[in-house]
């Protein structure tokens, strides 16, 4: 006959009457892992023994994780013995486990008789409550700063075969996970540098950078005033980071000439049809504008912008001032 390793059978049965411990309890065992809560629709699974430990860590990535389930399929041997064992979880754990050390302190979250179930599932949700089942445990009370969790399971009878302490249980852990995911939105210009760009996600003001959404289907709408405007679809993911590369393209600058009718229309020194009110491409930098009208000659310098639209009039008046 093994010793029990947490506490005497007049303890446990004294706190079968009890859900949650307001106490630190003292935990005593062999660690037989660690596992680490995935981020993602994941899993990560173990084995463990009766009177083990098992640990349970958050990862560093959380912000879709809200809750978690343990996952115990139950050997046959195990099985027989009904009524014979109990779950325990504990929260808040200290010191941080590892494999060298046996002696821990933490609040215990629940304890609960094994059901004499092949699976049983502890529903840990973080908010909310879940629906208890013959086969699923709804854990209260803890959250994502409650972790580190330790597992075990525990004999409450006399009488446990030696046998049974060397039979290991599958231990499966995954996330409970929110229905959203990430769109990373990255917007590059032909410069390399920033743009002064309005960015629209399903007709809201967003940012470049991560934005989380829900899952489905999005629309993304840029625009600006020296690029192309943007309008594609994009689809997130559950859990997921989606990236969507944005590279613009520069609006080319226009210009439209006005002038009287028999002028003459040079830029840069090349002549140029004169369409008055019908813009023309031209490019960005620095340019000069001549306009020959009978004996007259005009010439100005002119810098341009991608992006935007100017207007160059050629305006011939007569003034009278009077004192």
């Amino acid at each position: 006959m093994r010793k029990r390793t947490i506490y005497t059978l007049g303890m446990i049965i004294l706190l079968l009457s009890l859900r949650v411990s307001l106490v630190a309890d003292s935990i005593r065992g062999s660690l037989a892992a660690i596992l680490t809560i995935p981020g993602t629709d994941n899993s990560v699974e173990s084995e463990i023994k009766i009177e083990e430990l098992l640990a349970l860590s958050m990862p560093d990535d959380r912000r879709f994780i809200r809750g978690i389930e343990i996952e115990l399929t139950i050997p046959a041997e195990i099985q027989q013995l009904r009524d014979s064992f109990a779950i325990y979880l504990f929260r808040n754990v200290s010191p941080q486990p590892e494999a060298s050390r046996a002696s821990y302190r933490g609040t215990r979250l629940t304890f609960e008789v094994l059901p004499f179930r092949r699976k049983v599932y502890i529903h840990l949700p973080f908010s909310g409550s879940g629906t208890a089942s013959p086969d699923t445990i709804i854990v209260q009370g803890g959250d994502p700063s409650s972790f580190p969790l330790l597992l075990t399971i525990l004999p409450v009878m006399k009488g446990i075969p030696d046998r049974i302490y060397s039979i290991p249980i599958r231990v499966k852990a995954y996330p409970i996970l929110e229905d959203k995911g990430v769109a990373d939105i990255d917007v590059l210009t032909p410069e390399g540098d920033s743009a002064d760009v309005t960015i629209r996600i399903d007709g809201k003001r967003a940012a470049p950078g991560e934005t989380l959404l829900d899952i489905g289907l999005h629309n993304l709408e840029i625009t600006s005033g020296s690029y192309h405007p943007v309008s594609q679809s994009f689809t997130v993911t559950q859990a997921q980071i989606t990236s969507v590369t944005i590279e613009l393209i520069v609006l080319s600058p226009q210009v439209t000439f006005q002038a009287p009718e028999g002028a003459l229309l040079f830029l840069d020194g090349d002549p140029v049809p004169l369409d008055p009110g019908i813009p023309q491409p031209i490019e960005a930098g620095e340019h000069t504008v001549l306009f020959n009208l009978g004996d007259y000659i005009l010439s100005k310098k002119f810098v341009v912008e991608g992006g935007k639209t100017y207007e160059i009039s050629l305006f011939l008046d007569i003034l009278i001032h009077e004192d």
